[in-house]
């Protein structure tokens, strides 16, 4: 048996090509995926008796059953245009989670350096003390970035 490439007839051989073909189909499906960068900003809240809205910071105070829009703004970092998708949790102090629907600007194509806001239903808290808030991003189906922010809500 020379080279020991046949045992039987075309036993070897066809697993030497079976073989192969994974392998380039495996190369080609890595040179194909396309490498997608974003990142979360900077989220920014309001609810009555703001003027503005505000960027949201550890030491945010929301008085209690006002209710409160969020908006994370997410900037496309790839090389190439990308759909932005972001997912926001609040978790109250009891440990429940709401998961506010964004209501504008959610799924937009935004260029290379550029993103958008995207708004959220407002979210009415109910509960006094701490709540946590996720913020996640991602782009066909790959996450980009999170980032968790806490406010209090006050009487």
């Amino acid at each position: 048996m020379p080279s020991g490439k046949r045992t039987t007839t075309g036993g070897i051989i066809a697993l030497l090509g079976i073989g192969t073909l994974v392998a380039i189909t495996v190369m080609a499906s890595r040179a194909g995926a396309k490498k997608l960068r974003g990142a979360i900003d900077e989220i920014l809240y309001y609810h009555t008796g703001l003027t503005n809205w505000g960027q949201l910071q550890p030491d945010t105070e929301v008085p209690l059953g006002t209710p409160v829009h969020f908006a994370p703004l997410w900037i496309n970092k790839s090389n190439q245009p990308i759909v932005g998708h972001i997912d926001l949790t609040i978790t109250d102090p009891s440990g429940i989670s709401y998961l506010p629907e964004a209501i504008a600007q959610q799924d937009k194509e935004a260029q290379p350096g550029n993103g958008y806001y995207v708004q959220f239903a407002p979210f009415s808290p109910q509960r006094l003390g701490p709540h946590q808030l996720k913020v996640e991003l991602s782009s066909e189906g790959q996450a980009l970035d999170k980032k968790m922010m806490s406010f209090t809500v006050v009487p």
